[in-house]
């Protein structure tokens, strides 16, 4: 691709509404380009460099900005690494905005991502790569329908060498995107798309947030609420609909406590401020110290509070890695929450992303299993 006008654009595109930027080819390294919607999105700036295409631009229906970073990452090793550093200062150059880098980056993860005759990847080339990811504080998201992006045409070897990364801000305002692997054709790699589409598979579990033991009023909320509750029937169904309704209640609680512990921490900053003010002014009384000392100590709780909840999503040593304002630490979270996202079902070697579809064959699953026990229970008459 040496260079792309009008017709070419149009026609790769399928349309007239189409604006694009690109790199030419060279020598055996394939161009790249990036095409959008002109009625969608509009192009603040667009710049290239040896091996990506840089796209700035805002969402005309809400003006929400992004970069979006195409790459086709080189070969060799060493160059890589210089290739993922350059990477690595756009996106501290772009820090305030919605980043998205996509494309072939000619590297994998883990020597799981390569099968075939090739399987045995360069270790500095897998770390490197694994080590840019993690630097860059990026969100590496799952993959649906595919578990590799490219085929070598001889069948002797494949790999996930295309991929979609974004940062912790795009994830802030499309928390349900993730990559899907579409159909190829005479290409020996897989286009990628990413969309941004939740659903429902039911329920979410309960879980208990440690922080909340730290509250003062935690023990005596859950005693009072688990003595209010008036169910009659077995044992059992008592037990089972007072967790029902605890449950509840926590969630409730929970939003108004936790849920605005930065107004909270500002809120006591504000008034230890006004404190100084005065201190500095006209000096402070007894009572007005112990308030002031009194407000250092509420924020002191509410951060502890708010590094126990940042801890429990990440399950990671903080103290380790970092504090809990870094860039890692919240994209550690991001990992966490999209690895562990449902995405489809499997029953019965067939994969499925409609979720009515999937409810079924999980009912099916499980009153197979149910019937296979029952078959194979003793039971004993008393």
């Amino acid at each position: 691709m040496e260079s792309v006008d009008d017709i070419v654009g149009k026609a790769v595109w399928g349309g007239d509404k189409v604006e694009w930027a690109y790199r030419e080819a060279v020598g055996r390294a394939g161009g790249i380009i990036s095409l959008w919607d002109s009625d969608e999105f509009a192009c603040s700036s667009s710049w290239n460099m040896e091996g990506a295409v840089i796209v700035n631009g805002f969402w005309k229906e809400d003006g929400t900005r992004c970069c979006v970073v195409n790459v086709y990452a080189p070969c060799q090793v060493t160059a890589k690494m210089e290739f993922w550093d350059r990477i690595l200062s756009i996106i501290d150059q772009e820090a305030d905005s919605r980043i998205c880098i996509l494309g072939d980056f000619n590297s994998i993860r883990n020597d799981s991502k390569r099968e075939g005759r090739r399987a045995g990847s360069c270790r500095r080339d897998v770390m490197a790569f694994d080590s840019f990811i993690r630097d860059s504080g990026l969100v590496d998201l799952p993959l649906r329908g595919r578990t590799f992006t490219w085929y070598r045409p001889d069948g002797t070897c494949k790999s996930r060498l295309d991929r979609i990364l974004i940062n912790n801000k795009w994830v802030e305002k499309w928390p349900d995107s993730y990559q899907k692997g579409l159909r190829r054709s005479i290409s020996d790699h897989c286009p990628i798309i990413l969309e941004n589409k939740g659903k429902f598979w039911g329920p979410k579990p309960f879980r208990v947030v440690n922080a909340w033991f730290t509250h003062p009023d935690f023990r005596s909320f859950v005693e009072n609420k688990w003595n209010e509750y008036r169910i009659e029937g077995w044992g059992g169904f008592i037990l089972k609909e007072k967790f029902k309704k605890l449950k509840e209640d926590l969630k409730e609680w929970n939003r108004s406590i936790f849920g605005n512990m930065e107004e909270k921490i500002e809120k006591h900053r504000e008034e230890i401020w006004k404190l100084d003010a005065l201190d500095d002014t006209l000096g402070l009384e007894e009572h007005e110290i112990i308030q002031r000392n009194h407000e250092s100590a509420l924020i002191l709780s509410e951060l502890q509070r708010k590094d126990s909840l940042l801890l429990q999503r990440a399950r990671c040593n903080w103290l380790k890695n970092g504090d809990t304002n870094s860039r890692f630490f919240h994209c550690y979270i991001n990992r966490r929450r999209k690895r562990n996202e449902i995405l489809g079902l499997k029953v019965n070697n067939i994969w499925t992303e409609d979720v009515q579809e999937g409810q079924e064959r999980e009912e099916g699953c499980i009153n197979h299993m149910g019937m296979h026990c029952m078959a194979n229970m003793e039971v004993e008459k008393c």
